[in-house]
């Protein structure tokens, strides 16, 4: 009978075993940093309601991709790969060494919201919440995608 709950818990102790990793979920994914793309945009906002060229968002304004890890490898079951620029003067923003898998992957860049005053058409002023929703952009490797970020504006209270 001791032999038996011997044998039984030996083999427990062994699963217990083979199952624990030595790995820590919480550390980011180590990817390839050959198989890379670059992301050029450009974010768009009405500041000025009585001109009719383009408007961009203010210099400064920070600017988001995403891919998920399960779009760099099949292994992986959770978590992003995260990255973060800002919008330069001219409405551009540049992402270079985006990692992609060899098949290629699909990443998705957002914008931060900001606030700002716009001229309206009638020449007064009006603070503005502006926001931007994400847009997806797909990408192979050594390839250059393009994206453009429309900011809409409401009324901030």
């Amino acid at each position: 009978m001791n032999r038996i709950v011997i044998f039984f818990a030996s083999i427990v102790l062994s699963v217990g075993l083979l199952s624990c990793s030595n790995e820590d979920p919480a550390e980011p994914m180590h990817v390839d940093s050959k198989n890379v793309a670059t992301v050029k945009g450009i974010a768009h906002a009405t500041l000025d309601e009585g001109k009719s060229d383009t408007q961009y968002a203010p210099s400064g304004t920070k600017v988001f991709l995403k891919v998920s890890y399960s779009a760099l490898s099949s292994l992986a079951t959770t978590g992003d790969y995260l990255m973060e620029t800002t919008v330069e003067s001219n409405g551009a923003f540049t992402f270079k060494d985006v990692p992609v898998s060899n098949q290629g992957s699909s990443v998705s860049v957002s914008g931060d919201q900001f606030t700002a005053s716009v001229r309206l058409a009638d020449s007064k002023n009006e603070t503005k919440k502006f926001s931007v929703s994400s847009q997806s952009v797909s990408l192979l490797v050594g390839s250059t995608g393009y994206v453009t970020l429309d900011y809409s504006g409401s009324k901030y209270e």
